[in-house]
């Protein structure tokens, strides 16, 4: 959901399009996909980032189908998707655009899409694996191209903070140089290992001004600045331990087909109900952590 600069209230949904709520407007525009490309509609409807350029420009991202860009507050769209992009560049992180004067930044799963004139060229910023296949020009170089998370803070000016698998880097420059930020901020925050007292770089945090988060962690609560560049020996945190379960329980999966219909599990399919079942079923595991992440099954011998 997002507030555009006319106070039109723009809300994406995971199948549904976009909904529009015009400034004096006591009803919601619907916008959504069409199969007639002359209709030059959105590419997907399974919205979830919006940003709003200098001269009424309007990009909305999508969780499976790139991005697009309106110049008409809505009415038509150029939408850059699998036939512009490939297989790749088409995961838009979470409220994953931004815009900087006329500069657009798009944080995918594959790095960084960069335009300063409204997609007419673009540049990349992403790691040292996507910079050997980028087709665009690398601008930048993050740790990690699966980026999670994008936003702008002020940090001695505007920075831009990227959030991937590998942690949190900021960039004052306007991404062409990334420090990594070594912080308990959102990106430094780690989720709770049962499986043993390794940090991992993600948690839970709450934001009690611009500057400044606390930070829930394997290894306690942090308290700190968000974008201070300060060694973990500065850092202030509790003794608070962490809660786990007591006893392990059944598996969360159910499966699709029965043991004495199919008892093997290398020829089942498993539906999810992700995107209303829009992305097709996988036999196998993917993941999409780092290489070399430890991987922990779940399941009871299903």
């Amino acid at each position: 959901m997002a507030r555009g600069p006319d106070s039109a209230i723009w809300v994406g949904t995971y199948g549904q399009g976009i909904f529009v709520l015009r400034t004096a407007a006591t009803t919601w525009e619907r916008i959504r996909s069409s199969s007639d490309t002359a209709a030059h509609s959105i590419s997907w409807d399974f919205v979830h980032a919006f940003a709003f350029g200098p001269r009424g420009e309007v990009w909305y991202g999508t969780v499976g189908n790139g991005w697009g860009l309106s110049t008409d507050g809505g009415k038509t769209w150029k939408n850059w998707e699998f036939r512009e992009l490939g297989p790749e560049w088409q995961y838009v992180a979470p409220n994953g655009i931004v815009t900087v004067g006329d500069t657009t930044y798009i944080a995918t799963a594959d790095g960084i899409k960069v335009t300063g004139d409204d997609g007419k060229a673009w540049a990349v910023i992403t790691d040292s694996a996507g910079a050997g296949t980028a087709k665009d020009p690398v601008m930048g170089r993050i740790v990690n191209q699966y980026a999670l998370r994008l936003q702008i803070n002020s940090f001695g000016g505007r920075a831009l903070i990227v959030e991937d698998l590998r942690g949190c880097e900021r960039s004052v420059d306007g991404g062409r140089v990334w420090v990594r930020m070594n912080v308990a901020d959102a990106c430094e925050g780690a989720w709770p290992d049962p499986w043993g007292a390794k940090r991992r770089r993600r948690g839970v945090d709450l934001r009690l001004n611009s500057t400044s988060l606390l930070c829930g962690t394997s290894t306690g609560l942090f308290a700190g600045s968000c974008f201070d560049v300060a060694p973990a020996a500065d850092r202030e945190h509790t003794d608070l331990g962490l809660i786990r379960p007591s006893s392990a329980r059944h598996t969360w999966f159910r499966r699709p087909i029965a043991l004495t219909d199919q008892p093997y599990i290398d020829q089942t399919y498993r539906f999810g109900s992700t995107m209303g079942g829009n992305f097709q079923p996988h036999q196998g595991v993917e993941f999409n952590n780092p290489d070399g992440t430890p991987v922990h099954g779940i399941g009871d011998g299903v």
